[in-house]
């Protein structure tokens, strides 16, 4: 099916990022001798890309750990193209923190677990607001929509206060404009998310979540972890307190916290859509 659907459109390229789907269209590119480019956005390459690699005319990788999976020189570090659009977010208007109550020019760290946000971080979270208190930086603790009752119920019944210089809100609509303004970034270790946080020169904290295909986000976060340019708490270990230690070291500690944005930021692609898009051009006959 997939070849007719193939001939009948005749592309110039394929290109596929893994998973069931991209499987048997690329595989029937391949048996066409139509040219197919890979995107690999993990770490670690998943099982599909493996299989297409054999036959494959080019691979992009977004994690330079990725290259050594591939025979050499068939793959090279694009990044994902996803982070350019967050990159633009640094010369456009910038995100006014004080619609938070919070102070422009002070270091801040923002804690998140996705969208829909994440039950373990939102506890180990609500668990550390009595420590996030009045320390000398802020925090911004996005919830999920559907979690942030919960996280105001618990603290109430915990009769936890909340300072000004933290910030609990449910979700964050102008995330692209708000990441490039703050210092470090808490939250999971999915391949879009630390594509966007590598190429903007992010210090982070990863929680990866083991609930995801081969564990990949642990071993993308042990990528960065491998080369300074992350922390990792992995779930298991996630306390209130293991996650107050870790942010605060973060965030008193200036010279720690820019080598570590140094770090993350050699890792990361800016241009990452143009140089996806040059990776396909050279594919074409």
């Amino acid at each position: 099916k997939a070849k007719q659907l193939l001939k009948a459109f005749q592309p110039d390229v394929v290109i596929g990022t893994g998973g069931y789907v991209s499987g048997p269209v690329l595989y029937a590119a391949q048996q066409l001798k139509i040219p197919t480019v890979l995107h690999e956005q993990n770490s670690v390459v998943g099982v599909t890309n493996k299989f297409l690699a054999r036959h494959v005319t080019k691979v992009g990788v977004a994690f330079p750990a990725a290259l050594k999976e591939f025979k050499p020189g068939l793959a090279e570090v694009v990044g994902n193209p996803r982070a350019q659009q967050v990159v633009a977010g640094e010369n456009e208007a910038r995100f006014d923190v004080t619609t938070l109550g919070l102070q422009p020019t002070v270091p801040t760290v923002l804690i998140f677990g996705g969208s829909q946000g994440a039950p373990r971080i939102n506890k180990a979270v609500a668990e550390a607001i009595q420590q996030f208190n009045g320390r000398p930086y802020q925090v911004i603790f996005a919830t999920g929509k559907k979690r942030f009752g919960d996280v105001q119920a618990w603290l109430q019944e915990n009769q936890v206060n909340v300072a000004p210089n933290v910030a609990i809100v449910p979700y964050i609509a102008d995330m692209p404009h708000l990441m490039p303004h703050v210092d470090v970034v808490v939250g999971r270790a999915g391949a879009t998310s630390l594509a966007e946080q590598t190429a903007l020169g992010k210090a982070m904290v990863l929680i990866p979540s083991p609930y995801v295909t081969n564990d990949h986000q642990t071993k993308n976060a042990q990528s960065l972890v491998a080369v300074g340019a992350a922390e990792m708490i992995t779930e298991a270990f996630l306390t209130g307190t293991t996650l107050f230690a870790t942010v605060d070291h973060l965030m008193t500690d200036p010279k720690y916290r820019e080598n570590m944005a140094m770090m993350s930021q050699q890792l990361g692609v800016r241009d990452a859509a143009d140089e996806f898009i040059k990776l396909i051009k050279s594919t074409v006959k």
